[in-house]
């Protein structure tokens, strides 16, 4: 049986900031929307376990980690700013029944 990783958590998570940023069209001009999501988690490096399975040519881009028990507005493709940086949610992941969720982020191309 897994443990449940929610109490895991407790100690270790941080406040944190994240801007979504939702692009439409709209007369064939392309509007930005940005949606400030305040949550606790735990923002890291991604390991290098995870890192060698991805695509040999995004290794060396930078690559995040978040752990959260919240429940987050975003999801795969999104565009988010974390720390000024503009990344693009590569992953998501619910272990909701273990008591949280998993997101990988790679900084987008600017």
């Amino acid at each position: 049986m897994i443990p449940k990783f929610k109490n895991t958590f407790s100690g270790w998570e941080q406040p944190i900031q994240l801007v979504k940023i939702t692009q439409t069209i709209n007369d064939f001009e392309v509007k930005n929307q940005e949606e400030v999501l305040h949550f606790k988690g735990v923002v890291q490096n991604l390991n290098k376990n995870e890192l060698m399975i991805k695509p040999i040519s995004e290794r060396s881009w930078e690559w995040l980690q978040i752990h959260t028990k919240n429940s987050l507005t975003i999801t795969t493709g999104d565009k988010i700013i974390y720390n000024e940086k503009k990344f693009k949610v590569m992953f998501e992941s619910d272990y909701s029944i273990y008591g949280y969720k998993e997101y990988h982020l790679i900084k987008d191309y600017e």
